[in-house]
């Protein structure tokens, strides 16, 4: 509760500061610009100290909000000796209040009143929260685990160093130490992260995008009001908040809403200095979009915002070269310090992106490019050179913005090709999110400003726009399930596309009024779009728009974590499942590890009753142990994870939980067990689950109608059997079954299923034998079908004595 009262009183004071930083000249923006400035800079600058001190290992709310508004008070006292020129008048139209209070509710029923607690190790959301987490209570990210080097040093290679995005420094040669771990990612957000855990614990964490998401909002609308007016920029901001991804992302701890404040904040800035001819404030742009590098890495596309900016001072308004200049050096300053900041705390992952030559080509271009405009500032040429550039421009942009729009049409086309894989996918996909129209309308957009001559916004944001939208569907570079991969566009595209379509749509609706047109055809103009981008957007949010994701994790955590504390017995937890060990391990303070699959032998001899079993780690297949993961789990709603097809459902997503001592082992002369087809150890490719998860039909096409579950087995005779029913084909082979290993590597045996196959008065299907001759990993049981309309319910295994 005082961290928080601190917080606010310091952040209140820093905005102050700030505001006062724009009453000291004498110019007139209006109420909101003033406030916008103050409020977000002493936002970014609290996430920048915060940052800081996680690196000297120091961390804490009460210190980084007062040495905010101390660096807040400094900037005060700097700002007196800055004169600058008026700002371009932008008016009142609109009320600070109102502007403000919109988007606070905004944010807080779209984003903070249905928060997801992904309380999982594995992908970016569950990291940034275990680093959130462990920098509130340790002063910083040291992530290294002393009793880890005792661990490896009885069991060998059977432990897996680290965890999922928490690397081992032994692994990678760095250290020579065991023990020592290096966190992934860049570090920003979790610095965010950290201060609304020591204000408001876990529930704090899993809002931290939704008070990020105000000033993305915020900026995103100061910079649209200069491009389309007022009530459009509103229009535009509203479209962009209630945006499917938008709501998934910013629901959940990922770094895209942070970064779209950093881009939009640091190009109002710059039409600040614009306006004012002010090298300060391009000075003050370039440390904001330097920033966002601390964030992530591909805030380096920033630097186009800089050429363009070098190219506008060159060619239009020459006495902006102090500000150009200012703007490149203080840029290229900030994101070199990034990238250092990046390769002393997180060098393995900035290593494999440099290894895979994404972020080779980053850098590259963020220095030939920056070091570029800064060359041309300096040598400017002659009045005749400008000119010959200007003319060279103003041809070139209108055949690529057709290029733009044949690209988006021709991939678009393309895309529903049957074997289309995720690239050629990926404009069709992005239109998901926006409508294929906006995905046309945002180029015409563009069109519209060269139409207006407005050069400043073409050559800044308009070339961030067409850049991305043409590298992010032709190398999106990301995992292809949704929602996740609308995260490579939330970024740039989607902000953008909403913002220039807005545009577009404002100039055909302006275009009918002037010429004479009645209301009611104008108004087609707006409410088509609309209508079809809201159909959209309802269709893909409608699933979990008033649903918590995963609202139970945290309770399960607890329980799971108060058992395991009052295990005197045990030294340290094995498991397989690499969601739970590192929130076990860094979140609620449980030694765990994770195991290699033939692993867990060598941990029973060498710590016997010492390391219990958690969850995954018992999934096996032995003559006295059958367990295919059938014992206690918990389970939460979330959304479906589906490549190809927009996702349109919650699932039901599991883990398991028995914890036993792995030196227990089982007496039965023969064991069984059976597992579900709704378990998430099964999947299918041609079925479809009932709402309770019961049954599995098949769709009537042919392929892999169940496949799973990948655990481990000894030698032995077993025997699977699938239970349900065959309720139409068109051919006598239903299909076939098999038994598989090492992913598919290994076939143990096969049969086909045929319609003559009766089955059984208990519901039975088919069965097949199949012998383990030595010990294999990832088996699993494949049912594949013709085009057959097949149900099943659940798989059983048993030894065959």
């Amino acid at each position: 509760m005082m961290n928080g009262i601190v917080l606010a009183l310091c952040f209140t004071g820093a905005v102050v500061a700030f505001r006062q930083c724009e009453s000291t000249s004498p110019f007139g923006p209006s109420e909101l610009d003033r406030l916008f400035v103050s409020a977000t800079l002493a936002f970014l600058l609290l996430g920048a100290t915060a940052l800081a001190s996680v690196r000297l290992g120091i961390f804490s709310a009460t210190l980084v909000s007062v040495l905010t508004l101390v660096l807040s008070a400094a900037a005060f006292g700097a700002s007196l000796a800055i004169k600058s020129k008026a700002d371009r008048n932008t008016g009142n139209a609109i009320p600070a209040a109102l502007v403000l209070g919109g988007l606070g509710v905004l944010c807080l029923l779209l984003y903070a009143w249905y928060p997801t607690y992904y309380l999982l190790g594995w992908r970016d959301h569950g990291l940034y929260l275990i680093f959130a987490h462990h920098i509130s209570y340790t002063g910083g990210l040291d992530l290294d685990l002393p009793w880890l080097a005792d661990i490896h040093e009885r069991v060998g290679d059977a432990v897996l160093l680290g965890y999922p995005g928490i690397y081992s420094a032994y692994n990678r040669g760095l250290s020579d130490s065991p023990s020592t771990l290096i966190p992934q990612f860049m570090h920003l957000f979790p610095a965010y992260g950290a201060l609304s855990h020591q204000v408001a614990g876990l529930e704090g964490v899993v809002r931290t995008n939704a008070v990020i998401a105000f000033f993305a909002l915020w900026s995103f609308f100061m910079v649209s009001r200069r491009i389309v007016g007022d009530r459009w920029g509103l229009a535009a901001t509203f479209l962009l908040a209630i945006n499917a991804s938008m709501v998934w992302v910013t629901r959940s701890t990922f770094t895209e809403p942070l970064q779209i404040v950093v881009l939009f904040t640091g190009v109002y800035l710059l039409l600040k200095a614009t306006d004012r001819e002010s090298a300060w404030w391009a000075l003050l742009a370039g440390v904001v979009l330097g920033l966002g590098v601390f964030n992530r890495l591909d805030a380096l596309i920033a630097v186009l915002v800089i050429v363009g900016f070098a190219l506008y001072a060159c060619i239009k308004r020459p006495e902006l070269k102090k500000a150009g200049l200012c703007l490149v050096g203080s840029y290229l300053g900030i994101s070199t310090l990034g990238l250092v900041d990046g390769y002393l705390h997180a060098y393995p992952y900035l290593f494999d992106l440099w290894a895979h030559g994404s972020l080779k080509q980053l850098v590259i271009a963020n220095y030939v490019f920056g070091f570029g405009a800064g060359i041309a500032l300096i040598v400017r040429g002659n009045d005749r050179w400008r000119g010959t550039l200007a003319r060279y421009l103003d041809k070139a942009l209108p055949l690529v913005l057709s290029g733009i729009v044949g690209w988006v049409v021709i991939r678009y086309g393309l895309s529903f090709s049957n074997d289309a894989d995720f690239p050629l996918r990926s404009v069709r996909e992005l239109g998901w999110y926006v409508t294929p129209l906006a995905l046309v309308l945002s180029v015409v957009g563009v069109w519209v400003l060269y139409r207006e001559r407005q050069w400043l916004y073409i050559l800044t944001i308009g070339g961030v726009f067409l850049a991305t939208l043409f590298v992010y569907t032709w190398r999106p570079s990301i995992t292809p399930d949704h929602f996740w991969a609308s995260r490579r566009w939330l970024s740039y595209c989607i902000p953008l596309i909403v913002l220039f379509s807005v545009k577009a749509v404002q100039f055909g609706h302006q275009t009918l009024v002037n010429r004479g047109y009645p209301i009611s055809v104008s108004g087609v103009v707006i409410l088509a779009p609309l209508a079809w981008y809201l159909w959209g957007t309802m269709t893909l949010v409608t699933p979990f728009w008033s649903t918590s994701l995963l609202a139970a994790y945290p309770y399960e955590y607890e329980r799971l974590a108060t058992e395991l504390e009052r295990n005197d017995s045990a030294k340290v937890y094995a498991t397989r499942d690499g969601h739970l060990a590192g929130v076990l391990t860094y979140v609620y303070g449980i030694p765990t590890v994770l195991v290699r699959s033939n692993g867990f032998e060598v941990f029973r001899e060498e710590l016997g009753d010492q390391a219990w079993a958690i969850g995954g780690a018992r999934q096996v297949i032995s003559p006295q142990r059958i367990s295919l993961g059938s014992g206690p789990k918990w389970c939460g709603e979330y959304t479906e994870s589906v490549r190809g097809g927009r996702p349109e459902k919650l699932i039901s997503r599991c883990h398991y939980v028995s914890v036993e001592p792995l030196s227990h082992a089982g007496t039965a002369v023969c064991d069984s067990d059976s597992i579900a087809v709704g378990d998430p150890l099964l999947h299918t490719r041609v079925g479809k689950l009932d709402q309770k998860g019961r049954t599995l039909t098949s769709i009537g096409q042919p392929g892999f109608l169940q496949f799973g579950p990948y655990v481990s087995a000894t030698p032995g005779k077993y025997r699977v059997t699938w239970y349900g029913s065959m309720l139409e084909s068109v051919t006598a082979d239903i299909g076939e079954v098999d038994v598989v290993a090492d992913k598919g590597g290994t076939m143990i045996a096969q049969r086909l299923v045929q319609v003559t196959d009766p089955e059984s008065d208990n519901g039975s299907l088919v069965h097949l034998d199949f012998n383990v001759l030595a010990e294999v990993r990832d088996l699993e049981f494949r049912f594949r079908i013709a085009e057959a309309i097949v149900e099943l319910t659940h798989i059983q295994v048993e030894c065959i004595e």
